[in-house]
């Protein structure tokens, strides 16, 4: 049993400090995303990021870009948690589950009011260490719900095994 125990806190110190050191990437793409700056926000994403939505619908490094700068045109403030729910290692990365809460204030295009839309999304991502730091590799959309002005307008969940 003490064999067992001085194996498993070393993973488990692993473990920690893999989801720390992501965090801190998180925490600097917070930061670009804030100041609407698309070359920050997207300095974590390798160039052979590949990632899929709730719908089965996938998107590459450039189209992830395309729809951010589209996105970051209609927003006025955000705001928001992407809590890791946990972290696997895996040979030269690592795979985390993350749970999403943003808060977003926009204009609409054609009302010109603003709106307050709420998503909450689960993700599982897979992160690469490289020799620049921790790069998203891929993410895949587990769940989607988006609430416009109090009303709940999209709840899905990803069909694993469609029958």
């Amino acid at each position: 049993m003490l064999a067992f125990a001085g194996f498993a806190l070393p993973a488990l110190a692993r473990h920690a400090s893999i989801q720390e050191q992501i965090e801190a990437v998180l925490r600097r793409a917070s930061v670009s995303f804030a100041h609407k700056d698309v070359k920050g926000f997207m300095a974590h994403y390798a160039a052979d990021f590949q990632g899929s939505d709730v719908s089965g619908d996938h998107y590459n490094r450039e189209q992830a870009k395309q729809s951010l700068m589209k996105s970051l045109s209609v927003i006025h403030s955000i705001s928001g948690q992407e809590p890791i729910e946990s972290v696997t290692p895996i040979p030269g990365g690592a795979v985390v589950l993350f749970r999403e809460h943003t808060v977003l204030h926009i204009l609409g295009q054609r009302t010109h009011k603003m709106h307050v839309l709420v998503f909450d999304a689960d993700w599982r991502k897979i992160w690469a260490r490289t020799n620049k730091g921790w790069q998203l590799r891929r993410e895949t959309q587990l769940t989607w719900k988006v609430t416009k002005d109090g009303k709940v307008t999209v709840n899905k969940s990803r069909q694993t095994n469609p029958t």
